[in-house]
């Protein structure tokens, strides 16, 4: 009967080491995929410290992500989150389809830097808009050889389903050409930040992901330092939220309208179509 006990215990002591270990396999795994998915998403190198992935809680923890400044900016980063706690429903971590109920993100700190030759927010706007365009996926596949063009596909990733994600703690720094060299650095901090429902039902890939947490970022700068902001600059982001904004909108109007049209007619899909412009009108009108 000892016997019988002891290779019991043996045996889980056994599986455990081996559960723990596939885990800890897993954690460079996903440093990897956080990486190569956010620098393909923003055009600009994407590092992850490290990971920590929870065997039986379903939560994944994230140290140090941290998004390059595009070339020809001196601050070292465009963006910078300290920790973030990822809840997911581990059933589907192996899907195409990752359901998230919660992300916490805390220690972020945003720089926003305007030179002689514009802004390094515009410059990953302009390949986020890039990505969702109607002929990214054209130019993708003409791009390479030996089947290249497919890459971008694949590193876009399964579909997130996203419940909620708050940003807490976060900083902003402002950084402005003034007069020939001379530099100004203006920092505001910015109230805490919730998004809920990303990706409704279908999930949405991860240059969705990033594109609404710097959409919701520069949007809290210009609500929270308006009054601080150079007049151009504050007209430069709003024209550029704005934009983003209509792309994002036709591209989701687009989407509804195939739906629509294929259940209840094009009548039925013009009328949403003209709803969702009526409804950026009144935004624009804010």
């Amino acid at each position: 009967m000892k016997l019988i006990k002891r290779l019991l215990i043996a045996f889980v002591i056994l599986l455990l080491i081996a559960v723990g270990g596939v885990f800890l396999l897993l954690e460079p795994a996903v440093v990897a995929v956080v990486e190569k998915g956010g620098t393909h998403a923003l055009g600009v190198e994407t590092r992850l410290a490290s990971a920590r992935v929870g065997v039986l809680s379903g939560e994944f923890g994230l140290s140090g992500l941290s998004i390059d400044n595009p070339p020809g900016f001196e601050a070292p980063h465009f963006l910078d989150m300290g920790e973030t706690s990822v809840d997911v429903k581990m059933g589907t971590l192996t899907s195409d389809r990752i359901e998230i109920p919660r992300v916490l993100i805390s220690g972020v700190n945003l720089v926003i830097e305007r030179n002689a030759n514009g802004t390094n927010y515009n410059v990953i706007l302009e390949h986020l808009e890039s990505l969702s365009g109607p002929e990214s996926g054209e130019q993708g596949g003409e791009s390479g050889e030996g089947g290249e063009g497919e890459e971008p596909e694949s590193e876009a990733g399964p579909d997130l389903v996203i419940d909620e994600i708050v940003l807490r703690d976060i900083s902003s720094e402002i950084r402005v050409l003034v007069i020939g060299d001379e530099r100004r650095t203006i920092p505001i901090k910015l109230p805490e930040i919730t998004i809920r429902n990303l990706g409704g039902e279908d999930g949405a890939k991860v240059d969705v992901v990033y594109s609404k947490l710097i959409e919701e970022l520069l949007a809290a700068v210009v609500a929270a330092g308006g009054d601080q902001l150079p007049a151009d600059l504050l007209n430069d982001l709003q024209g550029g939220l704005e934009s983003f904004g209509r792309e994002k909108l036709d591209e989701q109007t687009d989407k509804l309208r195939e739906k629509v049209n294929e259940t209840l007619g094009a009548e039925s899909a013009e009328s949403i179509e003209k709803a969702a412009k009526g409804a950026l009108d009144i935004f624009k009108k804010d």
